[in-house]
């Protein structure tokens, strides 16, 4: 629904506050977090973070911009490599979607399913069959070991 309601304001030319452009937005990855393992919400949420950013950027470049160099671990050369990518008229939703989810991938939390797996790298693996040597029997010896118990 926010992600329509950004679209609509910004067909209408309407501009956002910087105020409401940091609450936006720090609430959009504020829900990126919590909500960001499960991937029918990462891609939502993503679009929305993209929407507001694209609304916001021409106008008040500072605010998004501040925000994303707030996020923990983040790089200033790839909000700068996702302002590029924003500017580009031939960059599709997922090249952004993609850059986003690059530049906010430290607070995306692990999906529950994995919380508990641990990554196993075996160095020196044995053959698991052990191929047998095979001795020559009758075909009287076979059926006699067949019935007797």
């Amino acid at each position: 629904m926010a992600h329509t309601a950004l679209k609509m304001l910004a067909t209408r030319g309407i501009p956002l506050s910087p105020e409401a452009t940091h609450t936006f937005l720090v609430k959009a990855l504020r829900a990126l977090q919590v909500h960001g393992q499960h991937d029918n919400c990462l891609y939502t949420l993503l679009n929305v973070v993209i929407a507001i950013i694209q609304a916001t950027y021409r106008s008040i470049p500072h605010v998004p911009r501040d925000i994303l160099l707030q996020v923990p671990s983040v790089m200033p050369e790839k909000v700068e490599r996702f302002f590029g990518t924003l500017e580009r008229p031939t960059s599709s939703d997922r090249n952004l979607r993609d850059a986003l989810q690059s530049l906010v991938s430290p607070i995306i939390a692990r999906p529950i399913s994995e919380a508990g797996k641990q990554q196993y790298k075996i160095q020196d693996l044995r053959p698991l069959l052990l191929h047998k040597q095979e001795r020559q029997t009758s075909d009287l010896e076979g059926i006699y070991t067949l019935f007797s118990t």
